[in-house]
């Protein structure tokens, strides 16, 4: 097979850069092969026609780039510059409202934010995560873990939402009271020390669903970078793959207090039996679960209905009754599988 020979004169500006590259992707796919290219390289950084390092370097960490979602992802060349262009615009919103606070979870949205903030603003940015008996002891830890593998700064806050009645009774709109509070201390630490905003991890699918935590966000104007720049939730998971993050492929993981029914209160005890439920399931090797809360008449243990994903369903046969057994034996009294998957 006879090579494809490209030569592309470039140099200046990113953007040239990318059109470049672009040509060169597209003359790759076009030839149906990429070991039967050859580039020639031409950079104007260097009239006597030898790249600079810098210059090729980034050419072509770019170039393998798009080919490796070209080949592996099969994600559309348009799809690839779109994102690139939503990048762009994070970099600028970003940039735009520097000294910035971020609300950080550990989660798949808000560490992409931290990991993005700190690169592009440095010691500009800085994480805030909400302690409360509602975050499992692990998941502070890992997020904790994650911050300090990124190198962005991370501060620890204690929240008291469990202490409001408002969120404590467990109405449908539980998450507003939960952001409210979160929201405020973070009012006050950015006006205490001079942050000029503070933001959080929204992305542009969530505001298609009932999220009351919005509406919180919107009372003290926090802004919502990723959401502004049009990225999705798939788009959060490439650009953190491409960070390297070990958040890309993680499963959403809302708080604890999202396993107990509306109408149930959420208190301490029962936040507690939650968290040593899903320890004990994450123990035999389950990644996507739910281990809901069922309260029971006065004197009485509480229940458990355990939530598995349905890509996980064929490891049950093997550990359920051991299964069932280790949630009894850490103070559940009915405890059971849901033979229907969980839905996400």
């Amino acid at each position: 097979m006879a090579p494809v020979v490209v030569t592309l004169e470039i140099g200046g500006s990113g953007l040239a850069t990318e059109i470049a590259v672009n040509a060169l992707v597209v003359a790759i796919v076009g030839a149906g092969h990429i070991f039967g290219v050859l580039v020639g390289y031409v950079s104007h950084s260097d009239q006597k026609g030898r790249s600079a390092p810098s210059d090729c370097n980034g050419f072509l960490k770019l170039l393998c780039q798009k080919i490796h979602l070209l080949q592996n992802r099969t994600m559309p060349l348009a799809d690839i510059t779109d994102l690139q262009t939503k990048e762009k615009r994070l970099h600028a919103i970003l940039q735009a409202h520097a000294p910035l606070l971020i609300a950080y979870s550990g989660g798949v949205d808000s560490t992409l934010l931290l990991a993005v903030a700190h690169t592009v603003l440095g010691d500009r940015a800085k994480g805030l995560i909400a302690d409360s008996p509602s975050l499992p002891r692990a998941s502070l830890s890992e997020a904790l873990r994650v911050a300090d593998s990124i190198g962005a700064v991370v501060e620890v806050v204690e929240t008291a939402e469990l202490e409001d009645p408002r969120y404590a009774e467990n109405p449908m709109n539980r998450c507003y009271f939960c952001k409210a509070e979160l929201f405020s201390r973070m009012d006050a630490a950015a006006r205490e020390r001079g942050f000029a905003s503070i933001a959080y991890g929204e992305n542009a699918d969530d505001p298609a669903h009932d999220r009351p935590g919005s509406q919180a966000a919107k009372e003290f104007s926090v802004i919502t970078p990723l959401n502004e720049a049009g990225l999705t939730k798939a788009e959060v998971r490439e650009l953190s793959r491409r960070m390297g993050l070990p958040t890309a492929e993680a499963p959403a993981q809302p708080c604890l207090s999202s396993r107990i029914p509306h109408g149930t209160p959420v208190t301490r005890e029962a936040l507690g039996f939650v968290e040593r439920g899903e320890a004990i399931v994450r123990q035999f090797g389950f990644r996507v679960f739910r281990v809901r809360y069922q309260a029971e008449e006065t004197g009485k243990r509480p229940g458990a209905k355990v939530q598995i994903s349905g890509e996980e369903h064929e490891k049950i046969p093997g550990v359920r009754q051991t299964l069932l057994a280790a949630l009894s034996a850490s103070g559940f009294g009915r405890v059971e599988i849901d033979p229907e998957p969980l839905k996400r």
